[in-house]
């Protein structure tokens, strides 16, 4: 199963989507078995995975809890991770008529968050600093980034034992862009009960 915004999931209704990883030479192709749209006006959806391929996929999945049962807030003190694949700096290749998809992880905090009237996180989107140094970077612009999660770490006490992959968790998805500086995300907190219902219901029409 994949999560990704529902204008992405509803291009793979009339086109056939391709899906690959981190160096992978042979993309797989046609993987979709099914989908599921929000049936609201939330950006969000599932992609329901072949069986065929779910075994390959196994190893990068996240488990179903990195997406609370419940709302979640954002903190003073989270730290912030948004991830995708900016249109912008997408390499290809015409002759070879192939593509590079280069990953963005655009680390920010809570002051960088805003809401709208409709709820959706308001995230500013101008420049960088790159990691380990002072310098500022021009970002490129989110469009192509749909259906990226925003990430949120919530450091634990000091006298427990955790790892990153386990206090990660999923409280967005990258929805649009107001073509100016703001990336727009769908919070958790408008469809984290339909994507635990659409679980089941995968489980039991899948």
């Amino acid at each position: 199963m994949i999560l990704t915004a529902k204008h992405v999931a509803e291009n793979a209704q009339r086109e056939q989507h391709r899906l690959g990883i981190f160096k992978c030479s042979s993309p797989i192709p046609d993987f979709v078995a099914g989908i599921l749209l929000f049936p609201g006006d939330v950006d969000v959806a599932l992609l329901v995975v072949k069986d065929d391929f779910s075994s390959a996929l196994k190893s990068v999945a996240v488990p179903k809890d990195s997406v609370p049962v419940g709302a979640a807030d954002i903190m003073d003190g989270d730290s912030l991770v948004l991830n995708g694949f900016p249109t912008q700096i997408i390499k290809q290749d015409e002759n070879e008529r192939t593509q590079a998809f280069t990953l963005i992880t655009y680390w920010c905090c809570p002051t960088n968050i805003s809401y709208d009237e409709y709820g959706r996180y308001h995230l500013e989107w101008k420049d960088a600093i790159e990691w380990q140094g002072d310098q500022a970077c021009d970002l490129p612009s989110p469009q192509g980034m749909s259906g990226g999660p925003l990430w949120c770490f919530r450091k634990p006490a000091s006298s427990s034992l955790w790892s990153a992959s386990r206090i990660g968790k999923i409280v967005g998805i990258q929805s649009s862009w107001d073509r100016k500086e703001t990336a727009i995300i769908e919070p958790i907190n408008r469809w984290c009960r339909w994507f635990h219902d659409s679980l089941h219901k995968i489980d039991h029409e899948f």
